[in-house]
């Protein structure tokens, strides 16, 4: 199959794209891991931190993409998961550093980064925020989530400038069946346009199995693209750990804010995740290529060596079993 790409992920193996940008140990440790997964392309994932910090790593974010080390996963763009979310969708993310979109930070990261598709998860319900996705539509890829739009705000966004679903159903609008409609009656009611990348983490407990094969039922298959959103203790040992400044409890697969209930990201391997996809949905093999690969590389526009096989071109891929262990990786 295509090497596989998961375009969200915090970390994992001790490696945090927050905190260890300069760590080239923990880094090539965080490669490895990923390629025993089938992973050959990954989008690292920041989440809500001050201005201050996200701008001194910024040099450090441009050396992280640039870097190429041979037969390893590379680095595609990158990912702001935050700050400019809703206070009240904020999941696992810290409120008092969350804020409105700012423009010069825009300009910052555009000019400074100098990179292609560069994705920014935001709330569009606040004007400001409305008013810059508007404005820099063409130069970054804007994704919903974090969100609390209604349908009338989700559906202006599908329609000028959002690309991108931030991880389905979780820290979102949800779902009414009267008054407000939020922003998965928008996604459900095919308010959006045929490109859109949907991010799913399919699990069963971010999404629980019955929603899963409700997903696959109603949403084109073109348009679901699976990640995992691990975090940086993917990997290690059950216990105590830190997402940013907050306290995170690692049980199993998955993480919890410390003494809440609330998920604050996952510890699932890629390739278990597409076991679990095909076992939940009974798709086929072409929809296991288009979930895990095909679909994230046509909305980052990729070039042809990632998610498809093409005739006389050179192509990343992994060889499995019937049951997803890894095989071989070619990159």
């Amino acid at each position: 199959m295509p090497g596989f790409i998961d375009s969200h992920t915090h970390g994992a193996f001790g490696f945090s794209f927050d905190n260890d940008l300069e760590n080239k140990e923990l880094f090539l440790e965080y490669l490895k891991g990923m390629k025993n997964e089938g992973v050959i392309g990954i989008v690292g994932t920041s989440v809500t931190s001050s201005l201050d910090k996200l701008y001194n790593n910024l040099n450090s974010i441009k050396k992280i993409i640039n870097h190429k080390e041979k037969d390893f996963p590379e680095i595609l763009t990158w990912h702001f998961e935050g700050p400019f979310i809703s206070k009240a969708k904020k999941g696992a993310h810290e409120e008092d550093l969350i804020i409105l979109m700012d423009e010069q930070f825009l300009k910052m990261i555009k000019n400074k980064l100098n990179i292609k598709n560069i994705v920014l998860t935001i709330d569009s319900s606040e004007e400001q925020n409305k008013k810059m996705m508007v404005k820099y539509k063409n130069d970054f890829i804007f994704s919903l989530g974090h969100s609390n739009a209604n349908y009338e705000q989700a559906k202006f966004a599908f329609n000028n400038g959002i690309k991108r679903v931030t991880h389905l159903y979780n820290a979102m609008s949800g779902f009414s069946h009267s008054g407000e409609l939020g922003i998965i009656n928008a996604i459900f009611n095919k308010e959006f346009k045929k490109n859109l990348c949907i991010e799913l983490i399919a699990d069963g407990v971010h999404v629980s199995n019955k929603v899963i094969k409700y997903t696959y039922d109603n949403i084109d298959i073109n348009n679901i693209c699976l990640i995992t959103d691990s975090l940086s203790s993917k990997g290690l040992e059950d216990g105590f750990y830190k997402l940013g400044d907050l306290d995170i409890e690692k049980k199993g697969n998955w993480f919890y804010l410390k003494d809440k209930p609330n998920l604050a990201g996952s510890g699932i391997k890629f390739n278990w995740m597409l076991k679990y996809f095909m076992k939940i949905t009974k798709c086929s093999w072409s929809d296991i290529v288009k979930v895990s690969s095909y679909n994230t590389a046509r909305s980052l526009k990729l070039s042809n060596n990632y998610g498809d096989f093409v005739v006389g071109k050179k192509i990343n891929f992994v060889l499995i079993d019937k049951k997803f262990n890894i095989k071989e990786v070619f990159i």
